[in-house]
């Protein structure tokens, strides 16, 4: 058991050594909550007596916490652990026995997931808002799909495998899509992780054989990053050290550790997407195979097991482990192979600008508007100028709204999380509001489109399911055109949509004309399925005129319709499951609280604003903004660091422009994270989001706070730009997608930005291109977003029906080049997924006569 306890590495680990790993699973958990919750603590402690706070928390065992302390540390270990037991061994006899989990169940789960690493109550605030029946619903679906799948044999696993020509192992037609899919399309907050938690908890005692590993950081950089403790035993000198890379029993040799690569302020890089979850999935299910293999008075490992010994050996010093076995853990600098120490940001060499590169680009001297041209597809697409990036950025798609003077071909815009092209259209002309949004548990692309008349829009909203075939079209009540600002989707099956009304109105309270006319601004709230109106809200109704700030000139100064006042422009609405309303108005500088009644309950900044600003005016003094959104789930938490404090506290988003297209008021645009606290009268900003560089965004714009991560994705609006930040604020990508130089101009622009899953699954077939002077193949499919790679098949002429693969090229990027070793024949291309599963099929086409029939 000595000999063998320095082996960590998992191609190698012993029973023995696993098992007394496993046994330090409980001191190793108390040990490292004990710890947190001290750090927690004694950073209160400093913020309450207004000294700074440290650049790392006070090492727990110098802390010196009196006793009511030291029992609150205690009581929340126990807490954990009651938790961390709900998770290993309540929830999963639950689910064996009902087939799903309740949504408080849920929540539980999440919260233990956050305590085991970075706490973001976004996160979890984003799970409570998921409806009880939908979560129901989708855990039983999930968990049924996974207890269902077919054992495939290993004999048609690899066929299938040597078709796709990517050497899935055996248990890759068993990977659990459909259930993760299950789990992530319908749930606010859950993205891969979660639901590879959710999943893992539902399959361990209702079907071990297929037990779903959970995609922990632990696991994954012991089993896929061949992250693990390099120790040497404590008798041992310290020029003897242990080879990290041998066997320690019998001196073998073993393979080259992976560098483990580090984000910014030393965070581990893990992405959390699809292509990792799998590879760790398939790691478990090795390591179970091959410790499983001799029989164990201890049982059979699990995944769960896995996962437990994965936390000891990342907290390998909290376990007691060493000192039971007489070992030393070697520091970071005692490593030849410089596993550790990568503590830049992990820069991806594909998609990061060289410095030049990004001097021309921004300057213009590559164009107004940079794109990319394909052989396969006729449109061009924008060519973006990654500024930073940072592997802990969400792995999701881009969705943005373009158009402009160099902009030709308006239309949706999707790209993946580098910048490249995933899908794109003209064929609806200028859009607004482009993303996805979820209507009765599907995710459907939404968007405005229509014409403007400079101030409103005119036309109306749009929604496409996964193939991009319009399900629905809207429109406002009573004849009111369709405007572009806000077409917002409710949990409740409703869609809350922005109107500028033309209307008469005195304008003498703002030196105008006694028979003058406004834009009025209204919005509606409509049933999706029957169109009905349920709702309708008007400015005016509430809002003098003269509160505005907007100077009355030129338009409105006439008596005619065609001069209308835009004194209030109305940008953004919201709504919360209590029938509350989040109504922004530009002109006015206010973001407004509007009761189920269509009564105001709060304004916040402008010359109503109701609110003591404890930010010296920031929280408040925002200006020219749009996009004001309620962060669903933080509006009672309180920081833990903080005293409990009477009142009613919500949190918000705002993007605050600073400008308009005439004055410029502040030096730059940034996204506020602002907490409102009604009980108290008060408001403060919790996070500023800055344009980085310090550009200025004159009008449009959006902040997103995104579920998975916590991370705020910002679009820049007529600035053709979006970024990515922390939740604390620091830039993790930036992305210019038109040249800086000419930002003020808007020559290309999108209205807002998001971030999103997406699986879209086109009905028409991938496109193809043939160049007979260089023999080589060109194919695309607009939208297709589950293609690993393509399938080179041939048959010899055109009476054959059975086609032959000769290769398989992996997919890159938005089109794919392949050259032809072989002519001879009639050639396709098969479009298939990671599993090896085909997706579609391209026309058929030879060398000499390019494509040739279907």
């Amino acid at each position: 058991m000595q000999e063998d306890s320095a082996n960590f590495h998992p191609g190698h680990i012993s029973r023995d050594t696993f098992q007394a790993l496993l046994s330090c699973y409980p001191a190793t958990l108390a040990a490292v909550t004990r710890r947190k919750a001290t750090d927690r603590i004694l950073l209160a402690r400093s913020k309450r007596t207004k000294r700074s706070r440290p650049a790392s928390p006070p090492e727990a065992g110098n802390a010196q916490l009196d006793e009511e302390q030291t029992k609150q540390v205690e009581a929340e270990v126990e807490a954990f652990r009651a938790l961390d037991a709900l998770r290993y061994e309540v929830l999963p006899g639950e689910v064996a026995r009902r087939g799903f989990l309740e949504k408080e169940e849920v929540v539980s789960l999440v919260e233990w997931k956050l305590k085991h690493g970075v706490f973001r109550p976004t996160l979890l605030g984003m799970v409570k808002a998921n409806q009880a029946t939908t979560v129901q619903k989708s855990t039983s679906d999930a968990f049924q799909a996974a207890t269902t799948t077919t054992t495939t044999t290993a004999t048609s696993v690899q066929n299938k495998a040597s078709k796709a020509g990517n050497g899935e192992p055996e248990t890759a037609a068993e990977f659990p899509k459909t259930s993760l899919d299950a789990l992530m399309n319908p749930l606010r907050g859950v993205g891969i992780a979660t639901a590879s938690l959710l999943l893992s908890v539902g399959t361990t005692m209702r079907d071990p054989e297929h037990e779903a590993p959970f995609y922990s950081d632990d696991t994954y950089l012991w089993l896929c990053l061949d992250t693990f403790p390099r120790i040497r035993r404590a008798s041992q000198q310290n020029d003897q050290k242990s080879d990290p890379k041998s066997d320690p029993k019998s001196g073998q040799k073993l393979g080259k550790r992976k560098k483990k690569k580090k984000a910014g302020k030393g965070e581990i890089n893990v992405k959390y997407n699809v292509a990792e979850y799998r590879l760790l999935w398939t790691a478990v299910r090795e390591l179970r195979a091959r410790l499983n293999e001799a029989e164990s008075s201890a049982g059979a490992v699990s995944g769960a097991d896995i996962e437990k010994v994965a936390l000891v050996l990342r907290h390998i010093g909290d376990s007691g482990y060493l000192e039971e076995y007489g070992l030393v853990a070697l520091d970071d600098d005692d490593d030849d192979d410089e596993v550790e120490g990568i503590h830049e940001a992990q820069v991806d060499p594909d998609t990061l600008t060289t410095t030049w590169h990004t001097l021309f680009y921004d300057t213009g001297l590559l164009g107004a508007h940079p794109t990319t041209r394909y052989e396969s597809f006729d449109l061009a697409a924008p060519e973006p100028n990654i500024r930073a990036w940072d592997p802990r950025c969400e792995d999701k798609f881009v969705f943005l709204s373009p158009r402009g003077h160099f902009y030709p071909n308006p239309g949706p815009l999707i790209l993946d999380n580098h910048g490249r092209l995933v899908w794109m259209e003209s064929r609806f002309g200028m859009v607004m509001d482009f993303r996805v949004q979820t209507y009765r548990g599907v995710d459907y692309l939404t968007f405005w489109a229509g014409d403007d008349d400079g101030t409103r829009g005119l036309g109306a909203y749009y929604m496409l399911d996964n193939t991009y075939t319009i399900t629905h079209k809207i429109t406002p009540a009573n004849n009111q055109p369709g405007d572009v600002h806000e077409f917002q989707l409710t949990e409740t099956g409703t869609a809350l949509l922005t109107i500028y009304e033309i209307r008469p109105f005195d304008l003498r309270s703002v030196d105008g004309p006694q028979d003058g006319w406004i834009y009025d601004g209204l919005f509606q709230e409509i049933d999706v399925a029957t169109g009905q109106l349920l709702f309708e809200w008007r400015a005016s109704d509430h809002y003098s005129i003269n509160e505005t700030y907007f100077p009355l000139s030129g338009k409105g100064t006439a008596n005619s319709s065609a001069e209308a006042y835009d004194y209030f422009h109305i940008n953004s609405v919201d709504k919360l499951d209590d029938g509350r309303y989040l109504v922004t108005s530009r002109y006015m500088h206010t973001v407004t609280c509007v009761g189920a009644d269509g009564q105001v309950l709060w304004v916040l900044g402008g010359k109503r604003n109701m609110f003591s600003d404890l930010s010296g005016g920031a929280a408040t003094g925002f200006l020219w903004q749009h996009n004001a959104k309620w962060v669903r789930g933080l509006g009672s938490q309180k920081e833990e660091e903080e005293e409990e404090v009477e009142g009613q506290r919500e949190v918000i988003t705002v993007f605050d422009n600073g400008a308009n297209d005439h004055v410029r008021d502040a030096d730059h645009s940034r996204g506020l994270m602002i907490e409102v606290d009604v009980g108290n009268w008060t408001a403060r900003v919790q996070q500023v989001y800055p344009a980085p560089g310090g550009f200025s965004a004159h009008s449009q714009g959006n902040v997103q706070v995104l579920d998975e991560s916590g991370n705020v994705f910002v679009g820049w609006g007529k600035a053709a730009a979006y970024t990515e930040f922390s939740a604390q604020g620091e830039v993790l990508c930036h992305t210019h997608w038109g040249p800086s130089m000419f930002f003020p101009l808007g020559w290309v622009k999108s209205y807002r930005a998001y971030k999103a899953s997406w699986v879209g699954r086109p009905v028409d077939p991938p496109d193809v291109a043939v160049d007979e002077a260089s023999a080589t193949v060109f194919v695309s499919w607009n939208g297709a977003t589950e293609v690993a790679g393509w399938l080179l098949q041939r048959v010899w002429n055109a009476t054959e029906t059975v086609f032959e693969t000769v290769d398989y090229v992996p997919k890159t990027r938005f089109e794919t080049a392949i050259a032809m070793h072989e002519t001879d024949g009639l050639w396709r291309l098969v479009a298939v997924d990671f599993t090896g599963e085909k997706l579609g099929y391209t026309e058929v086409f030879d060398l000499a006569q390019s494509v040739c029939s279907p």
